[in-house]
């Protein structure tokens, strides 16, 4: 067994269990969220996550072996891969503490987008339409989840970005 099946059956039951026991909780409406609202729809999720990581492990298991006997037909190529990726884990840490930094000044309004579209970069997104795309898109949901809905306020930032965050939120 895979860690992927593993981890898959393990979400699986924890979701499942957990989920039993939140549907027993008045779910509210969608003003005011109940006890049972949250926690059920997360679960649910999790569950459904956990669904989808299992069947793409027995999908990959079934179509590795596949691949494995139709090389041990072939000759085998060797291909070297360049090692860009040994010290991308030190910048998107820094990237992530001028974040949690600047988001006290700039607010989440503007200092998230940055940093989702700076990160989005950084990781191999080139095309710009999809950045500005998914940073822009990314930081409104996060601003309708939290801040709308949930009524989780977000720094707003000082001075003129303060006053720019309060338009939209």
């Amino acid at each position: 067994m895979t860690a992927n099946k593993s981890l898959a059956y393990i979400t699986i039951l924890f979701s499942a269990f957990f989920l039993f026991f939140s549907l027993r909780l008045p779910f509210g409406n969608l003003n005011n969220i109940g006890p049972g609202g949250w926690p059920s729809v997360i679960l649910g999720l999790l569950l459904i996550m956990g669904v989808i990581l299992l069947a793409k492990s027995i999908y990959l298991e079934r179509h590795e072996k596949k691949v494995i006997a139709n090389q041990n037909n072939e000759e085998e190529q060797i291909i070297e891969v360049a090692d860009n990726t040994s010290k991308k884990h030190l910048v998107l840490a820094f990237m992530l503490l001028i974040y949690i930094m600047g988001i006290k000044y700039i607010g989440f309004l503007l200092a998230t987008p940055l940093f989702i579209g700076i990160l989005a970069f950084t990781l191999g997104m080139k095309n710009w339409i999809r950045l500005l795309l998914t940073s822009i898109i990314g930081t409104a949901f996060f601003i309708y989840l939290f801040a709308v809905l949930l009524r989780i306020p977000f720094p707003r930032g000082i001075g003129f970005f303060r006053e720019w965050s309060l338009l939209f939120y």
